[in-house]
């Protein structure tokens, strides 16, 4: 949702330069989205594969290189988000984060276009759902 209020305030701003701006990192981050999802993808089958712990190892650490000069390809900028994905610590923990939360995202901004918008009923709805409905 931070998303939607990022873009609520530079609509309300009227800065078409920061809009346009704003629109092209969301470009971005959905590749990188895209790239790291399918790095998820490969790595379950690495995981999964049945291979000896160090052929494993190795195939681990291989796709994550590639997922690091794929994300790297996007022209990270500094407090982008990106650049740290890039320079920081890759991990399948961090792999997994990603994706866990990415996974929940349509379902939110469903909820939101059902509550017309208003982020106080949208926050009222989260609220009252059942924790097992928040998974």
């Amino acid at each position: 949702m931070a998303r939607e209020g990022v873009r609520r305030w530079l609509v309300a701003r009227g800065d078409r330069d920061a809009i346009a701006a704003y629109k092209g990192r969301l470009k971005r981050l959905a590749v990188a989205g895209r790239e790291i999802q399918q790095a998820a993808d490969r790595l379950d089958g690495v995981f999964s594969s049945g291979m000896d712990e160090a052929a494993m190892a190795v195939a681990k650490d291989r796709e994550i290189a590639v997922l690091r000069r794929r994300l790297a390809a996007l022209g990270p900028r500094p407090g982008s988000g990106l650049a740290d994905w890039v320079d920081g610590t890759l991990n399948n923990a961090r792999i997994n984060s990603f994706t866990a939360y990415e996974d929940e995202v349509p379902r939110f901004k469903r909820l939101l276009a059902e509550c017309g918008g208003d982020f106080r009923e949208f926050w009222r709805r989260v609220e009252s759902l059942d924790v097992r409905e928040r998974r």
